[in-house]
This record gives structure tokens, C-alpha cells and sequence, in this order.
């Protein structure tokens, strides 16, 4: 059995491991957009309270108010209720919010974390470390099952140059965007 079948079958091996690591990377990026998501919205709370203060202060003429209650006592009131009624929801939704913004932070640490012990495990030691995550793992394998690459160092090297192709044809993509 020449290196290539060794390397096949210790991919074979590893496969739920390789499935787990692809999905701690899904799970840790999803987790991390919508803590980002619950942040911005909580932000965007205040602008509500801000546009509603601007559309009650400005919006409606307090005088036309104020002869429909007939009391300045009762425009007060109902003023200050808007105001602090507003204050209070915004105070109320951004709280919910930065919750919701906790709980995704720490499913995204669970996740990092579940994700650097399967990258450290002994199953996984035939890879090098630097290419210990899913697409890394995926591309390797397909260059030794298509036969073209014939051991570890030849298929990392392949790797290493198609990135590299890649990076350089983005790179030429902006950059004709920007000549146009």
C-alpha cells in the first residue's frame, strides 16, 4: 500500500471527525453573525425612541392637544407617559436584545472551544495544523483521491498554489474594477 491509500483511509477514519469540525465552523460563524445582528438592533432602539420623541415633540401641534384635553395638567401628563413609556420599551428591547446577543456570544465560544479540541486531536494528526479546518481538509482529500497528488507534502503544496492562484485573480478582479 503505497502513502496516497495509507492517507485515503486515514481520511476514511476520520470522517466524523472532519464532519464534526465542519459543523463547530458553521455553528461558531452563525453564532457570531447573529450576536452581531442583536448588537445593531439594540443600537437601533435608540433611533426608534429618537424618531417617535421628534414625531410626538414636532409632529403634533401640543396647543391643538391641549385645547382637546382642555388642561395643561393633562397634556403634561400625557407628555411625560409618552416620554417615559417610550424610554421604557426602548430600555426593555435593547436589554432582550444585548441577552439575545449574549447567548450567541457564548454558543460561539462553546463552539471555538469544541472546535480547537477537535483540531488538536490525535485523529487528525496526519494534516498538519495549519490546515485543520474543513475546507482545507476537504481539498486535500479530493487532490489524493483524484490522484493528483500522491502524498501529504504534494497535495498541501497544490493547495497552497491553487490558494495562491485564487488570491492573485481576486486581486486582478478589483483591480479592473477599479480601471473601469
Amino acid at each position: 500500500m503505497n502513502e496516497r491509500e495509507e492517507l485515503l483511509q486515514k481520511f476514511a477514519a476520520a470522517e466524523p471527525m472532519i464532519s464534526e469540525l465542519g459543523q463547530t465552523e458553521v455553528a461558531a460563524m452563525t453564532a457570531l453573525q447573529e450576536s452581531e445582528k442583536a448588537l445593531k438592533m439594540s443600537k437601533g432602539f435608540w433611533l426608534l425612541l429618537y424618531f417617535l420623541a421628534g414625531f410626538y415633540g414636532f409632529g403634533i401641534p401640543l396647543g391643538m392637544i391641549a385645547e382637546l384635553l382642555d388642561s395643561a395638567f393633562l397634556l403634561l401628563v400625557m407628555v411625560v407617559g409618552m416620554i417615559g413609556g417610550g424610554i421604557f420599551a426602548v430600555k426593555y428591547l435593547r436589554s432582550m436584545q444585548k441577552k439575545k446577543a449574549d447567548e450567541a456570544q457564548q454558543r460561539c465560544d462553546t463552539a471555538k472551544q469544541r472546535h480547537l479540541q477537535l483540531r488538536s486531536s490525535a485523529e487528525l494528526s496526519f494534516i498538519p495544523p495549519d490546515y485543520r479546518y474543513s475546507f482545507c481538509i476537504q481539498k486535500i482529500r479530493s487532490y489524493l483521491a483524484n490522484s493528483r497528488a500522491m502524498t501529504m507534502q504534494e497535495a498541501v503544496n497544490l493547495y497552497e498554489n491553487e490558494a495562491h492562484q485564487e488570491r492573485m485573480e481576486q486581486a486582478a478582479s478589483i483591480g479592473a474594477m477599479y480601471r473601469a
